[in-house]
């Protein structure tokens, strides 16, 4: 079934976080926050190299390269889930020169 929308829509563009707003300033230093509740130093270099892998994904690499071993379930989820409470309680980020 096709969509029907309006004429006048000439473009619809879909912000997956970072092309509007510039979030990666809080995506970093939340994982650094998160991170450390659990005990772990995680620089805020690794966030931003780390950039657009998945949550999960960095957890493992992180608890790998900073603490030389593997990452527990638990961990991964509690790291996580408070990765994702800080995301929600930052700053709004700013918008991305030129996108207004």
């Amino acid at each position: 079934m096709p969509l029907n929308f309006p004429k006048s829509i000439e473009a619809i563009l879909f912000d997956m976080d970072g092309v509007l707003y510039d979030s990666m300033k809080n995506h970093a230093q939340t994982w650094v926050e998160a991170f450390k509740k659990s005990g772990t130093d995680y620089p805020v270099i690794d966030a931003y190299v780390n950039e657009g892998r998945r949550g999960e994904e960095i957890i493992k690499q992180g608890i790998q390269k900073i603490e030389n071993r593997e990452a527990t379930e638990e961990e991964i989820n509690n790291i996580y889930k408070e990765k994702t409470r800080l995301m929600h309680n930052a700053a709004k980020a700013d918008m991305v020169p030129g996108m207004k």
